[in-house]
């Protein structure tokens, strides 16, 4: 194999929240699992700067066939839990089954890591064909070039409302039964499960029908930190009049208007479209794929472009935003 005993990549401090360890030992590992008759050709470690929440590897394999594949191994930071690889593989599922995508999940598991502690910390992994390009090299893109890779963009996600059926809950996926031993491109595809709420990092004790619901149990969760959490402890004082929120005005609110022109139903979300995240070649630039749905789900129909222009401000310039919405 053309590469050392030991990976070349960027130091990553103890405090850095990607912090995931992986050697060549458990690379090979991994790749033993999805394709158990192939060889590890060569490890490109993508450096830590590039990566937001994950480790990234590619990797290039030769088949026993003779045949050679380019694939990405993302392995999360560590201390993250399984249900983030989960919800990215029943979108990667639902996705094909749907709009019939050529991204494919070649194989995707949780392995267990033993700190060492009285608990073992999960480690998910997640192992797909590769899709090629380049993450948008913003700063090189003149406005023309945004205004056309916002209507780009603009349409793939209006093909992913109109090819992935609504949902009457909101929330993330969990993955078909099955799913660790086959790629999205087997088995029977009977749509998905939502459940819980992976960005937010826990899961509700209902399912999610109404978007009082939605945001209800958002507002708990952000109560409870804010009145467990020494960082913000200055706004303790706050929680009563949250709570009085909660619990009077929240379930007057009709917010069940915004869902009118959806029938009711939450829409395919992928919750973040930056320009890390989406590929592009050529130039002017296409786009050639979209990648990271670790935290997609089914949500608001609005709630795509809210995060795009609010959560993600100032990734992409306004004209980006404009044609986007046009």
């Amino acid at each position: 194999m053309n590469n050392q005993t030991e990976i070349s990549r960027p130091q990553t401090p103890p405090h850095q929240p990607m912090l995931a360890h992986t050697c060549l030992t458990e690379i090979e590992v991994i790749i033993g699992i999805g394709f158990s008759q192939s060889k590890l050709i060569n490890v490109t470690a993508v450096p830590s700067s590039k990566s937001f929440n994950n480790r990234i590897y590619f990797l290039h394999l030769e088949h026993i066939s003779g045949t050679q594949e380019d694939v990405v191994l993302k392995v999360n930071r560590r201390y993250i839990g399984s249900r983030k690889v989960q919800n990215e593989i029943g979108c990667l599922q639902m996705r094909y089954a749907t709009c019939n995508t050529a991204y494919t999940v070649s194989q995707a598991s949780i392995a267990a890591s033993d700190t060492g502690n009285e608990r073992s910390k999960f480690v998910g992994w997640i192992l797909t064909s590769r899709v090629f390009g380049d993450p948008v090299p913003i700063s090189e893109l003149d406005d023309d070039s945004q205004r056309d890779l916002g209507r780009q963009m603009a349409g793939i996600v209006t093909a992913w409302c109109r090819k992935i059926p609504s949902q009457p809950r909101c929330g993330s996926i969990k993955p078909r039964l099955g799913y660790e031993n086959k790629g999205t491109n087997e088995g029977n595809h009977v749509g998905p499960i939502v459940q819980g709420l992976v960005r937010e990092g826990f899961e509700p004790s209902q399912s999610l029908t109404t978007l009082n619901m939605y945001y209800k149990v958002r507002l708990v969760k952000e109560m409870r930190e804010l009145d467990t959490t020494d960082t913000y402890s200055s706004n303790r004082h706050l929680v009563p009049v949250l709570q009085k929120f909660l619990n009077h005005q929240v379930p007057q609110l009709k917010l069940a208007e915004l869902l009118e022109d959806h029938s009711g139903s939450f829409v395919f979300t992928h919750y973040d479209l930056s320009p890390r995240n989406i590929l592009v070649s050529g130039q002017p630039p296409r786009i050639t794929g979209i990648v990271d749905f670790e935290f997609a789900g089914f949500f608001l129909p609005m709630e795509e472009f809210l995060n795009d222009y609010v959560g993600n401000g100032g990734d992409w310039l306004k004209s980006l935003y404009m044609a986007y919405l046009e």
